[in-house]
């Protein structure tokens, strides 16, 4: 196979700044996809565009007629754009870390990864932020990846565990009055605030390795006017999860009872990752793509930058950090794909692990190996490449295992394929516009996500 020999190695620090000067708020993520699509493309990528609403799109690239490893991070952020500038060592402005210059990057080192002869992707999705509709979108797709190194600000360690989230909505209810007269009606803001003040009390669930569910009360809302007793008032809340959503969906409406009302809303279920040695490792309290994204192999998760400045309108990433990002990812995807070597023919994306539906926590170990292979074996023969698949290859989601050489539940419902909404997935694909393999294009057929 052929690649664009001739192209200038990229900077992770310019192409940041490229892709962190279009807005891509969550919902107008289309010129960046687009800028993405033409930078990889001119590069000798095969692109191809995975729809998921109308005029938004998510954007695979790939090396091989059957990528194993795959890069991917979102490309939408949160809500205001905040232009790109540089001070000294510094990259600032939004998705500097969240997640811009994790896409910039996980480019260059897949740039790495092809030129290797690893048949890699990159798969870009939107809606992270919100709904994760980009991830539903892709995990529709038929795949060959056996490998998921997912990115989101880790501080450039190898995350071991993701707490989940839970939307949820508290609404109380009243009767309106003048408010001269409180006592002829009931105030539906005064209920929730009472309620609210209480909710610290909740014994909520913890996990010796995720650490304490949390409860953040994001938004409140109520009333008419001031001289108006409030008929209706609502609470949004988000919960991070540490286990079942159900366990603590639960808590939360024992809570509300006889008070008000709990309406739960968009899930991602807590996650526990494979490590690899040697590696610096972490837990993370936040949610990601993971989960969603079951159909693309063992997921991994890394990238450079702090959590604790994403979202924030200082956010930054320290340029010294996206530089030995791109190391780490060329690193981990070669250990991760030596490791799935090693498992022979047990592809990740089936055995004890499927996306879950309803409430779970996932856990995502890797599939027990089989006879090991020496390390100068760990790519697979190019003979016979896996064939792509959608959907979940088992036949059934254990209720619990154990991890090795410690005991830790597994939560499981059942498979994300078999149990989500219906999407179209009518893609779009576009040949590399410069010298390139010409391969990479995935066979589509429409399946549930």
């Amino acid at each position: 196979m052929t690649h664009s020999m001739t192209a200038p190695p990229l900077s992770p620090a310019d192409l940041a700044v490229q892709l962190m000067a279009v807005d891509s708020t969550s919902g107008r993520e289309g010129e960046v996809v687009a800028l993405v699509e033409r930078l990889l493309a001119g590069r000798g990528w095969r692109t191809t565009r995975i729809p998921v609403t109308p005029g938004r799109d998510d954007l695979l690239a790939t090396s091989h007629d059957a990528p194993e490893v795959t890069l991917s991070t979102h490309l939408d952020t949160v809500p205001p754009f905040i232009p790109p500038r540089r001070d000294g060592g510094r990259l600032h402005g939004r998705g500097a870390c969240d997640a811009k210059g994790i896409a910039a990057a996980m480019i260059v080192a897949a740039e790495r990864l092809r030129g290797a002869g690893v048949p890699t992707a990159l798969l870009f999705v939107v809606g992270e932020e919100v709904t994760h509709d980009g991830a539903h979108a892709a995990n529709a797709v038929p795949t060959t990846s056996r490998v998921l190194i997912n990115g989101e600000p880790t501080e450039n360690k190898l995350a071991i565990g993701t707490k989940g989230a839970l939307r949820m909505i508290v609404r109380t209810t009243g009767r309106a009055a003048h408010s001269a007269y409180p006592h002829l009606g009931e105030s539906a803001t005064t209920k929730l605030v009472n309620l609210l003040a209480r909710l610290d009390e909740v014994d909520l669930p913890h996990d010796a390795v995720l650490g304490d569910t949390t409860v953040n009360i994001g938004r409140l809302s109520g009333g008419v006017a001031d001289n108006v007793v409030a008929p209706a008032a609502e609470a949004r809340l988000m919960a991070r999860l540490v286990g079942p959503a159900s366990e603590t969906l639960a808590r939360i409406r024992a809570w509300a009872a006889g008070e008000a009302e709990v309406e739960d809303g968009e899930m991602v279920p807590a996650v526990r990752l494979a490590p690899l040695p040697g590696y610096e490792t972490d837990v993370v309290a936040y949610a990601t793509d993971v989960p969603n994204l079951g159909n693309w192999g063992t997921p991994y998760l890394l990238g450079p930058g702090s959590i604790h400045v994403a979202h924030t309108d200082d956010e930054y990433v320290e340029i010294a950090e996206l530089e030995r990002a791109v190391d780490l990812y060329e690193r981990l995807a070669h250990d991760a794909w030596g490791a799935a070597a090693r498992r022979g023919g047990a592809d990740a994306r089936g055995r004890g692990r499927c996306a879950p539906r309803g409430g779970t926590t996932l856990v995502a170990q890797p599939t027990p190996p089989r006879a090991a292979r020496p390390l100068a074996q760990r790519a697979p023969s190019r003979s016979a490449p896996p064939q792509p698949r959608s959907g979940c290859p088992t036949t059934g989601c254990p209720a619990a295992t154990a991890s090795a050489g410690r005991s830790q539940a597994v939560y499981s419902s059942g498979c994300a394929a078999r149990s989500a909404r219906s999407v179209s997935t009518g893609i779009q694909r576009h040949p590399p516009t410069s010298a390139g393999s010409g391969e990479g294009r995935p066979r589509q057929r429409p399946t549930n996500t």
